[in-house]
C-alpha cells in the first residue's frame, strides 16, 4: 500500500468498526423509506374515489397531510444525515463521490412524486 492510499483506507476502516456509524447509516435510509412508504399512503388517500362528498373530502384532506409530514421528516431526516456526514472527517475525494451518487439516488425519488402529482402514468 502506498502512502498516498493508506490515509484514504483509515477513515474506511474506522466507518466499519464504528458501530455508531454504521446504526446511524442504516438508521437513515430505514427512516426514508418510512417517509416513502407514509407519502405512498398519501398518494392512495388522494387517489381514492367516493361518492359521498364528505368521504371524498376528508380523503384528500388526509392524503394532502400524509404528503406533507412525509416531506418534512424526509427534510428533516436528509439534513440529519447530511450534518452527521459532514462530522465524518472522510477524505474530499470520498466525500465527493458519496455524495453525488446519494444525490443522483434521489431523482428517481422526487421525479416519481412530481410525476404522481401532475397524474402522469408512468
Amino acid at each position: 500500500m502506498t502512502p498516498i492510499e493508506e490515509p484514504q483506507m483509515n477513515w474506511f476502516r474506522r466507518l466499519i468498526r464504528n458501530d455508531n456509524a454504521i446504526k446511524a447509516l442504516f438508521d437513515h435510509f430505514r427512516n426514508i423509506t418510512i417517509c416513502g412508504a407514509i407519502a405512498a399512503a398519501g398518494f392512495v388517500s388522494l387517489q381514492y374515489q367516493s361518492s359521498v362528498p364528505f368521504i371524498h373530502w376528508m380523503g384528500q384532506l388526509s392524503g394532502t397531510s400524509l404528503l406533507i409530514v412525509a416531506g418534512f421528516l424526509f427534510v428533516l431526516n436528509e439534513r440529519n444525515g447530511s450534518h452527521k456526514f459532514d462530522a465524518a472527517d472522510i477524505p474530499l475525494v470520498a466525500s465527493f463521490m458519496a455524495k453525488l451518487i446519494y444525490g443522483m439516488s434521489l431523482i428517481p425519488l422526487f421525479s416519481i412524486v412530481v410525476a404522481k402529482t401532475l397524474g402522469v402514468k408512468l
